[in-house]
Order: structure tokens, then C-alpha cells, then sequence
């Protein structure tokens, strides 16, 4: 090796931000590095990364931008994602426990508790007394709940419409399925906001 040298860049390197979404990227260039044998010089990678690009990096990057764009349109109903989760949830299945709602969703107890303690709180859900088990509550909206809940929907479908806005019906429906089919590969549930979920 003849040399070596450091450079600390401010740019999108795709290949380190992958595993590294910083903004000062750390690259180490060898000069004069040769493969042992005919003493050629060999070409670093490429800083595009894989040919066409990463999709992985950009995936990431979009789904960091979405992810800010729907925190925020939220906030206009006084939600953040894991409540709107959890509203839709009851929503859709009024009268049943906690423990009935989370366990399919993969959603841990502790989690769904937390969030039903701050929509109660709110006067967005009420616990009943489940008349088939006293020992667990049954979740239900509140007359505020449902008014805050559509109020919520209509911002989330204005945000898609905006974000996907871009692109042709057809085209959206196609980004749609692939998105679908890399989310069953990594076994995702659909429709569960990440921040429900435990991760180990």
C-alpha cells in the first residue's frame, strides 16, 4: 500500500447510510492498492452504490420523509400515529379487550395499555365493563372519539393523495404491490404502525 487517506465528507453516501443514516459520512480511500498478483490498481466502489441506485437507501429515506409528513399532518386532530392506529383498531372492533385487539396485531399488552390510558385520557375511548368477562374492560370510541377519528382519516387520505401525487393510478398501484410483496418477505404485519411493535 503506498498510501492512505481520510476525507470526512457532508454527502448521501448510499452504501454507509444504509447502515448509518448520518450526515457526516467517514470515507477511506487506499491509493496505490494493488491485487497482489499483476500489480494493477483497483477501483474503489462506485459512491452510487449498486447499479441504478440502492433501493434499500432510498426506501429509507422515503419512508423517513413519510413518516415526518403523516406525524405532522396528525397533529392538526391531536394524534400522533400509534393513537390513530389504535382508534382505527377499536373502531373497527368496538366492545372487545385490549387483549382481544393487541394479540392479533402482534401489538405487546404493555404498548396497547399506554396508548389506551392516553386516548382515555383524552376522552377519545372508555373502558366498559365486558359483560362476558368482568375481569377485562371492553374498548369503545367516545362521540369525540369518532368525530376526531374521521377527522384524522380525512387528513391521512388528503396526505396520500399529496405524497403519491406524482405518479398515474396504474403506477401507484404497481408501487403498492411490490411495496406489499417486499413487507410479506420480511414477514411485516400490514396496516400496524411500527411504533406498536416490539422489536427485538
Amino acid at each position: 500500500m503506498a498510501g492512505s487517506t481520510t476525507a470526512f465528507r457532508n454527502k448521501e453516501h448510499p452504501f454507509l447510510q444504509i447502515l448509518f443514516p448520518t450526515v457526516i459520512v467517514v470515507e477511506r480511500y487506499d491509493v496505490g492498492m494493488t491485487d497482489g498478483t499483476s500489480g494493477n490498481h483497483q477501483e474503489p466502489p462506485s459512491p452510487e452504490g449498486p447499479p441504478g441506485g440502492s433501493a434499500v437507501f432510498l426506501l429509507s429515506r422515503l419512508g423517513f420523509e413519510a413518516s415526518r409528513r403523516f406525524h405532522d399532518v396528525l397533529s392538526n386532530a391531536g394524534l400522533d400515529p400509534r393513537q390513530f392506529g389504535v382508534l382505527n383498531v377499536i373502531a373497527l372492533n368496538e366492545g372487545k379487550s385490549q387483549q382481544a385487539l393487541a394479540e392479533p396485531l402482534q401489538i405487546p399488552p404493555s404498548r396497547m395499555v399506554a396508548v389506551v390510558d392516553q386516548l382515555e385520557h383524552s376522552k377519545l375511548v372508555e373502558r366498559r365493563r365486558n359483560s362476558d368477562d368482568r375481569r377485562a374492560n371492553a374498548l369503545y370510541l367516545t362521540p369525540k372519539g369518532k368525530r376526531v377519528l374521521g377527522d384524522a382519516r380525512q387528513l391521512a387520505m388528503d396526505n396520500e393523495r399529496e405524497f403519491t401525487a406524482p405518479l398515474k393510478p396504474e403506477e401507484r398501484e404497481q408501487l403498492l404491490r411490490l411495496l406489499r410483496r417486499l413487507a410479506a418477505e420480511q414477514d411485516l404485519p400490514i396496516g400496524v404502525h411500527p411504533g406498536l411493535i416490539a422489536f427485538s
